[in-house]
């Protein structure tokens, strides 16, 4: 069986498979010719001496990330205004390693505690090539997260699918794994619950005519009921 990277002959020429498209088919490019011809495979002898492929993620997977360097040539402020971590204030520039490095030594304080994840965030944004993580797991204290605590992404948190619950029928929960937790009523639901409590008026049975006709209820319109029946919406809100 043919392979790209193998070394084949074809009579008296030999060249190397760079692509293989259609079954029996192999693209061959002989140092003859400016560039690759398609050749049928049964044509084409395979040699012991085949051209060893590289796999083209090699060079990434193996590629070792640098020491962070301890001795670092101090650089002014100005040198380094071109990146901010916060660009609204102006604050904690790393447009250098150094000024990278030292946002790092000021993010480790307790003072920096709040911006601490942020500052983690952007230095490894800004120089992912640096081991960053040795360098802040070996100066952290006790109590400071860890590197990939603060840099690594968190999974989004999907909202459950709402599900009406039985027991009451103007309130919505969420259901997942057969378990079921409350949850803040829907503005349609509340709306029915107003209707029913409240005095009826032409104007709310309008109101309600309208809901139901939709099938839902936007703030507006639970405004514009409890205006009409004459009551707070945080009577039932709350």
């Amino acid at each position: 069986m043919l392979r790209v990277g193998d070394k084949v002959r074809e009579g008296s020429e030999e060249g190397v498979i760079v692509a293989i498209h259609t079954p029996g088919t192999a693209d061959v490019k002989f140092p003859s010719r400016p560039f690759a011809i398609r050749r049928q495979a049964k044509n084409l002898v395979r040699l012991s001496n085949a051209v060893p492929r590289r796999n083209p993620m090699s060079r990434r997977s193996n590629r070792r990330l640098r020491r962070v360097p301890d001795d670092m040539r101090e650089t002014p402020r100005s040198a380094a205004e071109d990146l901010y971590v916060f660009p609204r204030q102006q604050s904690f520039p790393i447009g250098d390693l150094f000024h990278a490095r030292l946002a790092l030594v000021y993010a480790l304080s307790p003072t920096h505690a709040s911006q601490r994840k942020k500052v983690a965030q952007a230095v490894q944004k800004a120089y992912p090539s640096y081991d960053w993580g040795a360098w802040w797991n070996a100066r952290k204290k006790k109590g400071v997260p860890t590197w990939s605590a603060l840099t690594s992404k968190k999974k989004s948190s999907r909202k459950m699918p709402l599900a009406a619950n039985p027991r009451n029928p103007f309130a919505l929960t969420r259901r997942r794994n057969g378990r079921q937790a409350s949850s803040k009523m829907s503005n349609a639901a509340l709306a029915m619950l107003i209707a029913k409590k409240e005095r009826s008026t032409p104007e709310s049975r309008e109101i309600i005519s309208d809901i139901e006709s939709k099938g839902y209820a936007t703030k507006g319109d639970l405004r514009a009921l409890c205006r009409a029946v004459g009551c707070s919406i945080m009577k039932y809100k709350g």
